[in-house]
């Protein structure tokens, strides 16, 4: 028999008084290191290569204590659970009618009041909800709560343009009505009609007085870069790496008075940053998070997982597409084929030379500036290694204009040609001006790495997508595709051209040697119809050197 008990907010107590069970568990709970076979350590036999999730004590981390259950169930392992659980200090109805109370722009979807209240009702919950599915509106009823009941709140989110861009929801959900009624009552001239403003602004200020929350600037604090991160604001939005305590950023003493910590694409912290922010959390209560995928790492998502809580999928791509509520997305692949001695080359490569030498091909680079070119639309493409992207950003200048001496620093800007380009040094305002331009344009042209491009950048207006090298990572290839998901008005669906350098390589005898690239694709391929998008027919193009 296994007995939980408490411990702490990071660890339950296991007493298992049978050492057959106890051997099961923690061989359940011990799962190898991806790629441990190359680590030196486990090379040499001084590391097993494995994880260990329960320690010889019998602790294992709190947020796995449901999967433990679940196993003792499945295995026939009798389980008594003596933790002090929390129960919801509100019902659903009741927070269903305390959103009324919000002045909100337009009704929350089902799936975002279910996803508030998962977290709000069940303190320790990871959020699995398709990108695009409205995560900060969700966000926004759970801190309007915890600033009802005035629990002091901290949102941690990976970037600092996530900080501005959450920061300017809020806003924008919170004014929306009343500056509408504002501009209303400057134009009005019918007295009788200004008193019926007036009244409903004064019902706004009442909600607002209700609700503890009379503007979003007294109660919202943006901490990033040198802003003083001591603040008596009750609700904070913050980065992960301002508060990295590995680099002394803060003092584990300043997350101590905190009632609620919610961890925003929580798939792209490292598990031991969410780790030390929880850990000293001691107070909070709510331990929550939210993404749009998990990786692939099964390790990290295990340490996600059991510093927060259980995962608890909200809503799917295929499910919004199918509520009208995403665009439907089609995926193109583009087999890049290579002549046959370039790919008898190829196969002698290990993944670095082949990577370089691809991104490298002068035709590769031509084509795909090519494809950016001939569409009208906006398009963006999202690449992987800067000197792909400057390679392919030239070839594209020449097409639109021939006669222009190319000068990489014209296109981090507004630009007459409408060609932008975004990497990791590109400051935050720009990047938000680069979404503003392709929001309010056509015909823009947008190139921008993994990280910066694939995750947290909102733009409606954008009906083409390339992926230029996205590789085998389900979180990055989910969260791309997510992208060009997001509703418009003049966008019917979203193309994703996928780039496939396919430099397979026959023998004689036909046995196939499929190279790193076609490999990857093989991956993304499982990952595609895992998630039930629309895969169109390839389309086959010849790379040849003697390509002009």
């Amino acid at each position: 028999m296994i007995t939980i008990n408490d411990k702490n907010e990071t660890y339950v107590q296991l007493d298992i008084d049978s050492e057959e069970d106890f051997r099961q568990v923690f061989d359940f709970f011990t799962i190898k290191i991806p790629g441990a076979e190359f680590i030196p350590s486990v090379k040499m036999g001084f590391s097993s290569g494995t994880k260990k999730f329960i320690t010889p004590k019998g602790e294992l981390p709190y947020g796995l204590t449901q999967k433990l259950v679940k196993f003792c169930e499945q295995n026939d392992i009798k389980v008594q659970d003596n933790r002090t659980l929390l129960t919801p200090e509100i019902s659903f109805e009741q927070f269903k009618q305390f959103i009324t109370l919000l002045d909100l722009p337009f009704t929350p979807y089902p799936h975002q009041i279910k996803g508030a209240y998962e977290i709000i009702a069940n303190y320790r919950r990871i959020l699995l909800s398709a990108t695009g599915s409205g995560k900060s509106y969700l966000f926004y009823l759970v801190f309007r709560y915890m600033i009802f009941k005035q629990y002091k709140s901290m949102l941690i989110v990976p970037t600092i343009d996530l900080v501005n861009q959450m920061y300017t929801d809020f806003e924008e959900y919170f004014y929306a009505n009343s500056n509408k009624l504002k501009k209303k009552l400057q134009e009005c001239t019918d007295d009788i009609e200004k008193e019926s403003i007036k009244s409903s602004l004064e019902d706004i200020y009442l909600k607002r007085k209700q609700t503890k929350c009379l503007s979003i600037e007294e109660n919202f604090a943006k901490i990033f870069g040198g802003q003083d991160k001591h603040t008596s604001h009750i609700c904070k939005i913050s980065t992960y790496q301002s508060l990295s305590l590995s680099q002394d950023r803060v003092d584990p003493e300043y997350f101590q008075d905190l009632d609620a910590v919610i961890i925003d694409e929580c798939h792209k912290a490292s598990a031991d940053t969410i780790q030390d922010i929880l850990n000293c959390s001691t107070k909070a209560r709510w331990k929550s998070g939210g993404t749009g995928s998990l990786g692939d790492n099964i390790v990290d998502n295990l340490k996600i997982e059991g510093a927060i809580g259980e995962v608890k999928k909200i809503i799917s791509m295929k499910e919004m597409i199918d509520l009208g509520l995403a665009t439907k997305i089609v995926i193109k692949p583009i087999f890049l084929q290579y002549d046959p001695h370039v790919v008898k080359d190829i196969k002698t490569m290990n993944y670095n030379e082949e990577d370089k030498f691809i991104r490298n091909f002068r035709p590769r680079a031509k084509f795909l500036a090519r494809i950016m070119n001939a569409i009208d639309d906006n398009i963006m493409l999202i690449y992987k290694n800067i000197d792909a992207a400057t390679t392919i950003l030239e070839e594209l200048i020449k097409l639109k204009d021939p006669d222009r001496v190319f000068n990489i620093k014209d296109f981090r800007k507004q630009n007459d040609l409408k060609v932008y380009y975004s990497q990791g040094k590109t400051k935050s305002t720009e990047r938000n001006k680069f979404r503003q331009y392709l929001e309010e344009s056509k015909g823009c042209k947008l190139l921008g790495t993994q990280s910066i491009i694939a995750t947290g950048l909102n733009i409606k207006n954008l009906p083409f997508t390339i992926f230029e090298s996205i590789g085998k990572s389900s979180t990055l290839t989910i969260q791309g595709l997510g992208r060009g998901a997001r509703l418009h008005k003049d966008k019917k669906q979203s193309t994703v051209f996928d780039i496939v350098d396919d430099a397979r390589y026959y023998s004689k005898r036909g046995k196939e040697y499929p190279n790193y690239k076609y490999k990857h694709w093989q991956e993304r391929l499982d990952i595609y119809y895992s998630q039930e998008y629309f895969v169109d027919e390839p389309i086959y193009i010849h790379l040849s050197e003697d390509i002009i």
